[in-house]
């Protein structure tokens, strides 16, 4: 999977709506380095965000959700939105997912919604709702929202938490990321 544009419109520190066009980078690995703040981790948020529907933190992490991913320089009236268009396999995809807040009628106050999906594939119908598109995308990229985090983005620390790890850490960890059990048995037999 390459990305080629990530799209984000009031998401995490992008007020505005915000197109990164990775095709203006020229090799396959990517370093995002800035000040703190500067938006880094909402990049790696909104590739998560639109593959799996998930932040680019660790599983248990609860405190970046896309349902609090609104930006607050951005009044609730303007969804939030994260696109992103990427080549696999010589293919075009694009996923988008949205959140729309509703303004109650008694309060006035926003209250959050089921988040939408869509996802557009060549020769195919277009997928929507979240649960099926994150499945699909599951399915074409052969991982999961935790194994893509470890794989294809090593956000701020894990790298190194890696590389410090023990040789029964380390293949603790790429046995979790590639199916290493055929293995793992006839080395115990």
């Amino acid at each position: 999977m390459r990305p080629v544009t990530l799209e984000m419109t009031a998401f995490g520190s992008y007020a505005r709506p915000t197109v990164i066009d990775f095709r203006e980078l020229d090799h396959g690995l990517y370093l995002i380095t800035g000040d703190t703040g500067a938006g880094k981790t909402t990049i790696f948020d909104g590739i998560m965000v639109a593959l799996y529907g998930v932040a680019s933190g660790k599983g248990d992490n609860k405190s970046r959700t896309f349902e609090i991913m609104h930006c607050d320089y951005v009044e609730k009236s303007v969804d939030t939105k994260v696109a992103l268009s990427f080549t696999h396999m010589g293919k075009l995809y694009r996923v988008e997912r949205t959140l729309h807040f509703k303004k109650k009628r008694e309060t006035g106050a926003y209250e959050k919604t089921t988040p939408a999906a869509c996802f557009w594939e060549p020769d195919r119908e277009p997928i929507e709702k979240t649960e099926p598109v994150t499945k699909r995308i599951t399915e074409l990229l052969g991982m999961n929202a935790e194994q893509f985090r470890k794989i294809a983005m090593l956000a701020q620390g894990e790298f190194k938490k890696f590389l410090d790890a023990d040789s029964e850490e380390k293949n603790k960890i790429l046995g979790e990321l590639f199916d290493s059990s055929d293995y793992v048995y006839f080395q115990d037999l």
